[in-house]
């Protein structure tokens, strides 16, 4: 595990902390201690994985005052094991490097107005809520150039009672496969799948695919009617009748 905690923003959203911005797409910033500001399954599930990258001196829970003298504390469990992460009420917060907000849709309000003492010159502010609108709420409040546009996904975590359990935290993008080819063995070229009939990806069909050149299609000449006359049936002669029917003659 590496011991530093990395994130990576757009031009206008990070700068470093002596105020120069460097870098060409995005600027990487330094991120050593972090703030959650709900502790239910998506704070404790990012909280996990912080800790085990920056140690859990690095991160911590914020609950306003009132909160936290009914739960801050309650104990919670992690996969088994209690929760190594301290939490601790607004009054004593001071300001941190990046501020994490995990609470349902109907706190964001009230999360905005807890973290205001977490929220310093360079931080950054990431929403985790459902939806596309918390960003702009957050936004309005504290600017667009501390809020970081984000995503979670790919989680299992369930949080009942008081515990959570999870397998699954947020994948990380699969590292590209190298192109040198190994001892002892040919470079393997991909397999090229080919092109549907009918249909042109770049430049003109091969000549298997191309259509054959045809000459146009005569059209059918109509039957001409007929000169003779229509031939006409036999009438059926009427059959005698049986010899023991009464019509038969005596």
């Amino acid at each position: 595990m590496c011991n530093r905690f990395h994130i990576w923003a757009k031009p206008y959203l990070a700068r470093w902390r002596d105020g120069t911005r460097r870098g060409g797409k995005g600027y990487r910033m330094a991120i050593e201690k972090v703030a959650i500001v709900g502790r239910g399954a998506v704070g404790l599930l990012h909280g996990t994985v912080i800790a085990e990258h920056l140690g859990c001196d690095a991160v911590e829970f914020v609950m306003d005052d009132e909160r936290f003298a009914r739960k801050g504390a309650d104990a919670v469990m992690v996969n088994g094991s209690p929760c190594p992460i301290r939490t601790i009420p607004a009054s004593a917060a001071t300001p941190v490097d990046l501020v994490i907000l995990a609470v349902k849709g109907p706190g964001l309000a009230g999360a905005l107005d807890t973290m205001e003492p977490l929220v310093g010159p360079d931080t950054k502010i990431m929403s985790l809520l459902n939806g596309v609108m918390s960003e702009e709420r957050v936004a309005e409040r504290y600017g667009w150039e501390r809020t970081v546009i984000s995503i979670t996904q790919g989680m299992d975590a369930v949080f009942i009672g008081g515990e959570l359990t999870f397998s699954h935290p947020a994948p990380r993008a699969p590292r590209a496969r190298s192109r040198r080819p190994q001892r002892g063995r040919p470079p393997r070229r991909p397999a090229r799948r080919p092109p549907r009939p009918g249909r042109r990806r770049h430049g003109p069909a091969p000549r298997h695919r191309r259509p054959r050149s045809r000459p146009p299609r005569r059209p059918r000449p109509r039957p001409r009617p007929s000169r003779r006359p229509p031939r006409r049936r036999p009438r059926p002669r009427p059959r005698p009748p049986h010899p023991q029917s009464p019509q038969a003659p005596a």
